[in-house]
């Protein structure tokens, strides 16, 4: 069912709250650089991410931050057909 489900329709709030919650290691509130790097591994990635989110450039991501960023990517995703 999920493969046919739109990525815009999975990107609920609660959703991207813990997912949020899952990469703010220290709870924090703002996801840090060496936070991204603990999960994805890359320093190019990271720098990738943070450009992304980043809006007001403390090169840390808050929560509407990652909102936005979640959003923004779910709705290109949309535009892909999945066939199961």
């Amino acid at each position: 069912l999920a493969a046919t489900t739109k990525p815009s329709t999975l990107a609920t709030d609660k959703a991207i709250k813990q997912v949020f919650h899952y990469l703010d290691i220290d709870q924090s509130g703002l996801i840090k650089p060496h936070e991204l790097f603990r999960v994805l591994g890359c320093s190019d990635t990271v720098k990738n991410v943070l450009d992304a989110a980043d809006a007001d450039g403390d090169r840390t991501i808050n929560e509407e931050e990652f909102r936005a960023l979640m959003r923004s990517m779910a709705k290109r995703l949309d535009k892909f057909e999945v066939h199961p």
